[in-house]
């Protein structure tokens, strides 16, 4: 079968937190299997209801992404990432993970 993604994915397993844009203390743990340049395919624990947008927050390095959710199968997700979240906003955001 051929590929059809505009960039090639790359497996990562970087263990992540999705937050809510709307409500940031809404935050469910997930790990990030594979990752590109424009989308990134999760995987939780358990089923969850999720916003449209979200924050996906690496928490190893630290990135955080705004990203829009594409698709939910069960307990995997695959979402668009629309842009990196700002340097001012990402320590807000880390602080209030931590």
């Amino acid at each position: 079968m051929m590929e059809r993604r505009a960039h090639p994915r790359r497996v990562v397993n970087i263990p992540a937190m999705i937050l809510g844009v709307a409500n940031p203390n809404d935050r469910k743990s997930a790990t990030i299997i594979d990752m590109s340049e424009e989308g990134a395919q999760l995987q939780m624990d358990r089923e969850f209801k999720l916003p449209r947008r979200v924050w996906l927050l690496e928490l190893e390095n630290h990135n955080v992404y705004d990203c829009e959710v594409r698709w939910l199968r069960g307990t995997q997700i695959g979402v668009q990432i629309l842009d990196m979240v700002d340097r001012s906003h990402r320590r807000n955001i880390v602080k209030a993970v931590a």
